[in-house]
């Protein structure tokens, strides 16, 4: 059985833990803690991996159209969860591909506006210059590591995690040793505070703690099919389409501009120069390809 940490909570992350009666209970209050309608402001759901880009776009955008941006973040699950409970919201971006099938087939998006924001793939994160001397998936089980990850239950790439020990047949052997946060978000901010020696994380981490965290790259074939991309799209109850279809087009050309120092993979072009990886070989989903 793993171990299952929750840490306090920012007041900018709305970290959701458990099953969906607390869901219930956190989407109640929050919706008494937004402004009351107005025709001239955006609800942005952000997954935690994009919560700091969106949140840097958002006043920019409304400095440019004069509105109020107000950004969520949390892990996809729950927000897919709070958006179905509380039919408010304009944009929902998710971690992963999963998540925003979910919500498809849920009816709580429209599917002809979901878009790529950037390809993402999974790493072993390590702290800076690789004390454990980490190469690979098999030194977990040899040596005696608190290995972290994302809740499973509500982070895609908890799941993720969880999938590549399983693949590598290791998972039974380390998950006494796993310690679960919240999100990713969380994840990196403790593997950089020494809480956790390694973790399983998607290779971005590297650039929001730059000099801090090292990455060991998996095989191919470990990740084969598990990797993914973040994806955006306007939310069915949106009031505000126009202005949603507006944030995502300048959102997305915003991060294109921006990619040289922010190390997301845009296209699967930027994706071959930022990992050791050819799109060839990882075999993305269908949605991913814009399909």
């Amino acid at each position: 059985m793993y171990l299952k940490v929750v840490v306090p909570r920012n007041p900018v992350l709305l970290i959701v833990v458990g099953a969906g009666v607390l869901t219930l209970v956190i989407s109640v209050v929050y919706l008494h803690t937004l402004p009351a309608n107005n025709t001239r402001s955006l609800l942005v759901y952000t997954s935690p991996t994009l919560y700091s880009l969106v949140s840097e776009y958002a006043e920019i955008f409304e400095r440019d159209f004069n509105v109020e941006v107000h950004v969520s973040a949390g892990p996809t699950g729950a927000l897919i969860n709070r958006v179905e409970i509380t039919r408010r919201g304009d944009i929902l971006l998710t971690s992963d591909h999963v998540f925003m099938e979910n919500a498809i087939s849920r009816g709580l998006v429209e599917k002809g506006t979901v878009r790529v924001v950037s390809y993402i793939v999974p790493a072993i994160a390590v702290p800076r210059g690789n004390p454990h001397n980490i190469s690979g998936i098999l030194d977990l089980v040899e040596k005696p590591l608190k290995i972290g990850i994302a809740d499973p239950e509500v982070a895609p790439f908890g799941r993720i995690a969880v999938e590549i020990l399983k693949r590598a047949g290791v998972y039974e052997s380390v998950k006494d040793r796993l310690v679960v946060y919240g999100d990713v978000a969380q994840v990196a901010r403790q593997l950089v505070l020494g809480q956790v020696d390694v973790a399983i994380l998607p290779y971005i981490v590297k650039y929001w703690y730059p000099g801090e965290v090292d990455l060991v790259w998996l095989s191919p074939g470990e990740i084969r099919g598990l990797v993914s991309c973040q994806l955006v799209a306007i939310i069915v109850y949106s009031e505000n389409r126009e202005l949603a279809e507006l944030f995502i087009e300048g959102f997305t050309a915003w991060l294109r501009e921006k990619n040289s120092t922010l190390g997301l993979a845009a296209s699967l072009e930027d994706l071959a120069e930022l990992t050791p990886y050819t799109p060839s070989s990882l075999e993305f989903p269908e949605v991913c390809l814009g399909r």
